[in-house]
């Protein structure tokens, strides 16, 4: 057989494979953002760490099926919704940094959108937002899609906005409720410690956070004084604040004073100036106000532990 013949079979064969190779790709890439259509958006939940399976509330989606496009939208603010109990997660910050995002069927998306608010007496006092774009669609239906949790102790709303690939988008909110795990489980040690029982009441405060600031601690009456180096400030107090409420059934008030009363606050026009504080008090009452993250609900999560 000639040289020239050979070669003329080799290129031949050449092109027959690299045909062959279009074909396969061309095949793969069809049916891969070949996307079947569903009349709703797919159902999310959060995965936690102990496998519970948390449903999310679809809160929004503009959706197109069979050439009609239909519109849903709750039909109140979310930050202040009542959220119902299948889409409310009690957990902890060490636990929910755990947490997985999972759907309930594969769908090709395009955008993913996370947002937290942090939530006080139906108030947003702080919010944060980040965007990917691409297709989650494989970690997202396995459940392995990070929650992405950026919380300390106290409520917060999280929402999500997916847009998906052909048919539309839609929005999903869950709300947590976020202890701290470490601290609720010395908490657990000291529940219904009477208020004549001042040794007791030492030992727990000086476990808990913040704990290597104490200078003193005294009760008079139904109220509790605690005596730290600084002032601390009230946004990071509200676990301590739980606890001690939670664990002393008699106690009514706790009042924090400060070897250094000098401080930074905020004044009116939102400038740090420097100020003295006597004291601040806490009531039980303001503990225990309209914020979910409050003692009842936190006995409930010890009892989970």
């Amino acid at each position: 057989m000639s040289k020239k013949k050979i070669m003329t079979r080799k290129t031949a064969l050449i092109i027959i494979i690299m045909i062959l190779i279009l074909a396969i790709t061309a095949i793969f890439l069809i049916v891969k953002n070949n996307q079947k259509e569903y009349k709703y958006p797919p159902e999310l939940s959060v995965i936690l760490e102990d496998g519970t399976e948390i449903k999310m509330l679809r809160t929004y989606y503009d959706w197109n099926y069979e050439g009609e496009n239909v519109i849903f939208k709750l039909d109140r603010d979310i930050q202040t919704y009542n959220f119902p109990k299948e889409n409310v997660i009690y957990t902890s910050t060490e636990s929910l940094s755990k947490a997985k995002i999972k759907s309930d069927v594969k769908y090709i998306t395009t955008l993913f959108t996370s947002s937290y608010a942090k939530i006080e007496n139906n108030s947003i006092i702080s919010h944060s937002t980040s965007n990917s774009h691409g297709d989650f669609s494989r970690i997202l239906y396995k459940g392995k899609k990070e929650f992405k949790s950026h919380a300390d102790v106290g409520e917060y709303v999280y929402t999500f906005r997916i847009d998906y690939k052909n048919q539309g988008y839609a929005t999903y909110a869950i709300k947590v409720i976020n202890f701290s795990e470490a601290d609720s489980k010395i908490a657990k040690e000291y529940l219904n410690t009477s208020l004549e029982n001042l040794n007791k009441i030492k030992e727990l405060v000086s476990k808990i956070e913040f704990n290597t600031f104490l200078k003193d601690v005294n009760i008079n009456e139904k109220n509790l004084n605690l005596k730290y180096e600084y002032y601390i400030s009230d946004n990071i107090l509200k676990m301590n604040n739980l606890i001690l409420f939670a664990c002393i059934p008699d106690l009514e008030t706790i009042t924090y004073t400060a070897e250094h009363k000098k401080t930074f606050l905020y004044n009116e026009e939102k400038e740090r100036t420097p100020q003295e504080i006597d004291n601040v008090v806490y009531t039980r009452e303001q503990i225990n106000s309209n914020d979910t993250a409050n003692i009842e609900n936190f006995m409930k999560y010890m009892e989970s532990l």
